[in-house]
């Protein structure tokens, strides 16, 4: 695999790089996505028990499958050492970065503390933390237990395969009831938006009760695009980017899906992403950012579908009749990976989008590039100041003082010019819709030779619009 081919492979992180190298690495080698057999359960934290989600399960799944492991569970250096167990070899190169985003109080900058959140409705809960709290991204290495001497024997809970696929038919049918019809015959597994309906072979027809439990779970993942669920685009025909791209989605779902429920991989997934793997290569050298919205979305599925399951064997969910009467949005659950909603990576797909939603934060923001920037600017000199000016807060004066100094701030950090600086304030609370997009880049041209200027030791001033003069600042301003 050729590094040059991977589009913005130097904007990416170096858990990315590593997502990413993984994944097209198998699939340029012919193997698919998936080891045929696989039957690990979902990695976890060998301290907490907690399972990985999102970009670090599949990162460490695909490295589990490629080295072998046979153990679920992952420390970090330090646990290694403080319960005084020692490397069975060499442990040089056998690390997994990667990365998760801790929760940090705007005020304090320390850790956030929940328990503030006790007596609070949920309501009032986003809004507190939508005001008070931001991400900060964070990184560990992590080993697996198989290449640690003294580690405890890993308990394991022994589940017959008549109990697994009895869990999932249990909850293919309530699907079925209550969300997308399961309509069974013919040779071919589907699913069709138009009517909302699944489509699977009878089980006489499928090689193994793996290969038709994954089948179905794949089929269930692409259903969650339903408007009336996860609400995402399935306008793709085949053959097309978007129609891969939802595969993909599918995919890690149903991957995903079957951990928690302790199916294994099958050879259905090395044989029925065939006709995929060159479309997801492709795309994925074009624009890596889709394969960690693609995993994101996954998630996103993963977490619908269990708490569908919870809310069936609870008896709290209602009738599709009931439902279409009664339906009301569902919240999704934010996931670790911390990544933006499906739609807005379908509209990424085109490569060609020129604007996002204003105001919606760093969430809305598709590209990797242009999240790094936002996240360096947090974290580095000056980040209250710009937290607050991207947050909305007004702390020069007027508007446009605050306009100049906020584009300023993220042209420092930016390296795609005056295009990626506008994309990047247009997801800040700074924003205002009914200004024209030519006023923006003419704002960020001047940031970005403002910037340029104190680069190359021109200037150490602040801007006009940070000293209190009233002089413009542009191209010929006396700075």
């Amino acid at each position: 695999m050729d590094k040059k081919e991977i589009k913005g492979y130097e904007n990416l992180s170096h858990e990315q790089r590593t997502l990413v190298e993984t994944v097209l690495t198998n699939l340029e080698n012919g193997t698919g996505l998936w080891t045929p057999g696989w039957e690990q359960g979902v990695p976890v934290s060998g301290k907490t028990g907690k399972a990985y989600h999102g970009m670090n399960n599949l990162l460490l799944t695909l490295i589990s499958m490629n080295r072998g492991y046979t153990d679920d569970r992952w420390y970090t250096f330090n646990q290694i050492s403080n319960n005084g167990w020692k490397f069975k070899g060499k442990s040089k190169g056998q690390g997994v970065s990667i990365e998760f985003f801790e929760l940090r109080d705007k005020e304090t900058k320390q850790p956030f503390d929940e328990s503030v959140l006790d007596g609070m409705s949920e309501e009032e809960r986003s809004e507190y933390m939508d005001e008070n709290v931001y991400p900060l991204k964070k990184y560990s290495t992590v080993f697996n237990a198989d290449l640690i001497d003294g580690v405890p024997e890993k308990k394991r809970v022994e589940r017959q395969e008549v109990e697994v696929y009895s869990r999932v038919d249990e909850f293919l049918k309530n699907w079925s009831e209550k969300e997308a019809t399961i309509i069974y015959g013919g040779n071919a597994a589907f699913y069709r938006p138009s009517d909302d309906t699944i489509h699977l072979p009878e089980r006489e027809k499928f090689r193994t009760e793996e290969d038709r439990v994954n089948t179905s779970l794949h089929e269930v993942g692409h259903s969650t695009g339903s408007k009336t669920r996860l609400n995402r685009d399935l306008t793709g025909t085949m053959g097309s980017e978007k129609y891969a791209i939802e595969e993909l989605r599918a995919e890690f779902a149903s991957m995903f899906i079957a951990q928690q429920m302790g199916v294994k991989m099958t050879e259905r997934h090395l044989n029925n992403n065939s006709a995929y793997i060159s479309d997801w290569a492709e795309v994925i050298k074009k624009e890596p950012s889709i394969l960690i919205a693609a995993v994101a979305d996954a998630d996103k599925i993963m977490k619908y579908v269990l708490q569908k399951e919870k809310e069936f064997a609870s008896g709290e969910s209602i009738s599709r009749g009931e439902e279409q009467q009664t339906k009301t949005p569902i919240k999704e659950e934010k996931s670790d990976v911390y990544m933006p909603p499906s739609e807005v990576a379908a509209k990424a797909v085109a490569f060609k989008r020129e604007a996002i939603e204003g105001g919606g934060g760093i969430e809305t923001l598709t590209r990797m590039s242009d999240r790094d920037v936002v996240e360096r600017a947090m974290n580095g000199k000056g980040a209250e100041k710009f937290s607050q000016l991207y947050n909305g807060f007004s702390l020069l004066g007027s508007e446009e003082k605050d306009e100049r100094s906020l584009m300023t701030r993220i042209a420092m950090y930016c390296s795609g010019g005056e295009e990626q600086a506008v994309r990047v304030y247009k997801s800040s609370k700074q924003y205002k819709e009914d200004k024209p997009n030519a006023y923006y880049l003419r704002l960020a041209q001047q940031a970005m030779e403002f910037v340029a200027k104190i680069k190359n030791g021109q200037t150490e001033r602040k801007p006009v619009w940070e000293t209190g003069s009233q002089r413009r600042f542009g191209r010929n301003a006396k700075v």
